[in-house]
């Protein structure tokens, strides 16, 4: 096996990325995006994130693009029971702040949804990260898109609950993918260490899992009385 950034034989000690490259302990630069190995030639952004090649080709940079990922992630949730939403959702790309000296990986969120209250009425907006792989930006959208979904139906649980919930959207987005990147974003997802993110979306997978009918209503309905 040769080195994903160098293109060197691998000895010794090495990092592999769940896509299957590896690379020297020196050299293990991630893509911001699908988390695999870059090589020296791919692509870094000005903010510091680096950027595969298939990434690269294959990112979300116009509105064009943005409403065909949202069509499909809808038509994915809508299988599995969610498919009411408000009239209007804006979904912006943004660009994130570059940290000097922090990684980039963590240096901003992916997706994030604000949420607008009055008297009578709520408001959204959904702002996702510039530059993302489609795939990588269909499972994010689901997971910002369920925040919507609660909060239109002010349902407020403990966080680790409410992100578990979100989290599940993704991966059933991922999974309704069935392609290396989205495999490999799965697996994130099921390996998330955090308390709250992984945790949490383990807690939630197992409620989905003992469900016959995979119906993600069902699965909060049960997580309320959690």
């Amino acid at each position: 096996m040769k080195c994903a950034y160098c293109g060197e034989e691998l000895r010794g000690m090495f990092k592999k990325d769940l896509h299957g490259f590896g690379a020297h302990p020196e050299h293990a630069f991630q893509c911001f995006s699908c988390q695999r190995f870059v090589a020296s030639t791919d692509h870094r952004l000005p903010d510091g994130r680096y950027q595969c090649a298939d990434c690269m080709q294959k990112e979300v940079k116009t509105d064009k693009h943005v409403e065909w990922v949202e069509t499909r992630v809808k038509q994915m949730l809508a299988a599995h029971g969610i498919d009411k939403w408000p009239n209007s959702v804006p979904i912006r790309l943004i660009q994130p702040r570059y940290t000097p000296g922090r990684p980039a990986t963590q240096a901003h969120k992916m997706g994030e949804t604000k949420v607008a209250k009055s008297i009578f009425s709520k408001s959204y907006e959904v702002n996702m990260l510039n530059h993302m792989h489609r795939i990588v930006f269909g499972g994010v959208l689901a997971h910002e898109l369920l925040h919507v979904w609660q909060y239109e139906r002010n349902i407020y649980l403990r966080s680790e609950l409410t992100e578990g919930f979100c989290n599940l959207g993704s991966w059933i987005v991922y999974k309704h993918m069935a392609t290396p990147v989205s495999q490999a974003m799965m697996t994130i997802l099921e390996r998330d260490p955090t308390p709250v993110y992984g945790d949490g979306f383990r807690i939630v997978k197992a409620v989905y899992d003992n469900l016959a009918n995979g119906s993600l209503p069902d699965v909060m309905s049960q997580l309320k009385k959690m």
